[in-house]
This record gives C-alpha cells, sequence and structure tokens, in this order.
C-alpha cells in the first residue's frame, strides 16, 4: 500500500511539473519564440550572483548525487493541499528513497498568484537556500502555514523562521528586500 501511495504522489508531482511547463499560448515555445533573436536571450554573467544562484539552486536539492532518479516537487508554499500532500508524503519518502540514495528530490517554487505571500515565502525559502538552509525553512513554513497565510505583511514571521534555524540575518534580509 504505502508503495502505491507513493507512487500516485510522485505521478501528481510530475503532472504538476508537466502542467507548470505547458506553455501558455498555445503555440509551442520554440514557435513562440521565433522572433526573439539570439542576442536578447543572453544574459550577462555575473560571478557573484551565479554562485549565489547555484548555491541557491544546489539547496533545492537532496539526495545522493549518484542517485539515478529524481523526484521533481512542483509546489507552492501557501497552497493547502500542497501542504497536505507535503505534510502527509514527504518523511516518507524522504526516509524511505532519499536517505537510502535511491532517489535524489529537487523542489521547483511554483507561487500561485492566487495565494497573497506566496511569493514572498517562494522567496524567503530561496534566500534560506542561499545558507544551506532551503529544507528546514521549507518544511517549518509547510508547518507554520496556518500562521502566515493571511499576514499582511507576512516577514515578520519569516523572519522568527530565519532566527530559528540560526540564519545570517543581514544576509538573509538583504536578500529578501
Amino acid at each position: 500500500m504505502k508503495s502505491i501511495h507513493v507512487n500516485s504522489c510522485a505521478a501528481v508531482f510530475a503532472a504538476l511539473f508537466s502542467a507548470a511547463c505547458t506553455p501558455t499560448s498555445g503555440k509551442p515555445a520554440a514557435e513562440a519564440n521565433a522572433g526573439t533573436p539570439p542576442a536578447a536571450a543572453q544574459t550577462v554573467s555575473n560571478p557573484q550572483t551565479d554562485s549565489l544562484v547555484a548555491k541557491a539552486d544546489r539547496g533545492r536539492i537532496e539526495g545522493s548525487p549518484s542517485a539515478k532518479v529524481w523526484l521533481v516537487v512542483v509546489s507552492d508554499f501557501q497552497c493547502p493541499y500542497c501542504k497536505q500532500s507535503h505534510d502527509s508524503t514527504f518523511e516518507q519518502i524522504r526516509n524511505e528513497y532519499v536517505r537510502t540514495g535511491k532517489i535524489k528530490v529537487a523542489y521547483v517554487n511554483f507561487p500561485l498568484n492566487s495565494h497573497q505571500n506566496a511569493w514572498p515565502s517562494a522567496h524567503g525559502a530561496m534566500c534560506a537556500s542561499e545558507q544551506g538552509k532551503f529544507w528546514p525553512y521549507a518544511n517549518a513554513l509547510f508547518k507554520t502555514q496556518e500562521k502566515w497565510a493571511a499576514l499582511q505583511p507576512p516577514m515578520p514571521l519569516f523572519d522568527s523562521l530565519a532566527v530559528s534555524f540560526g540564519l545570517n540575518m543581514k544576509q538573509w534580509r538583504e536578500c529578501v528586500a
């Protein structure tokens, strides 16, 4: 039964990821971008920023580097269904598959515009990730969702989460600003 439950969750996460990657214009991505000159698509590289982005991205990945299977979790910290899924399955997946080296898991923020604090929570999690604390911060966001979901502004509560995980507050506040 556990295997079916985990497989079902993996299928749901894959479906969400697929939906998130579907172009909204109705045209394939290549066709939609056909008029964009290649130079416009290039970005300027900044070594300091690039290393922070890379560090934040790596912080959202958990598991053995040699694991051949990825589970990509696409989620919104303010979504009650995402919280329910996280609370009911994530620790089991982590214990049975991630910590045993069978899979690695990556978290992709998918903040929905219908959730007023989804963007600030996702931003705060990425700033925690820069300091190697993405997963504890993400877990705390889901755990405390009812406390901050309707707060305006939510930052005082997010600050308290950052403090509780020993984040460098100067660095964290500069990041979330």
